[in-house]
């Protein structure tokens, strides 16, 4: 039970360390800041309101993204259904240009009707 408590305290000062190290760090860097002319980058108030403003900015990004992402996706159907659409036709178009001018479908119109007529007769002698 000693040895964990010793542990706990040891934990703890390390942490307090490490805490007062980065203190120093911060502090360090604060006064640079000020060297360097920058006593606004200082105020801890200006901070806040710049993380306010970058909080808000994110949200309008996130926000826009999600509106081009619809934008996308409409046009993205939109574009599909022209495509379907148009290929319909296409398709239409082109068979009748071959129903027209291919030798092969006059044959099978032919047998289609010698087909058609002798089931006509089949179906009177019946």
């Amino acid at each position: 039970m000693q040895s964990a408590t010793q542990n706990l305290q040891w934990e703890m000062q390390r942490a307090q360390t490490k805490l007062l190290t980065l203190r120093l760090d911060l502090q360090s860097r604060l006064e640079m800041e000020y060297l360097n002319g920058n006593h606004d980058e200082l105020n801890p108030f200006s901070l806040l309101d710049r993380l306010r403003v970058l909080e808000d900015k994110s949200v309008e990004m996130e926000q826009k993204c999600v509106e081009i992402i619809k934008a996308k996706e409409i046009a993205l159907t939109f574009t599909e259904n022209v495509l379907i659409e148009q290929n319909r036709r296409y398709i239409q178009e082109l068979s009748k240009e071959d129903l027209r001018s291919d030798p092969k479908v006059e044959v099978i119109r032919q047998m289609s009707a010698c087909i058609k007529e002798k089931k006509a007769e089949t179906h009177l002698k019946f």
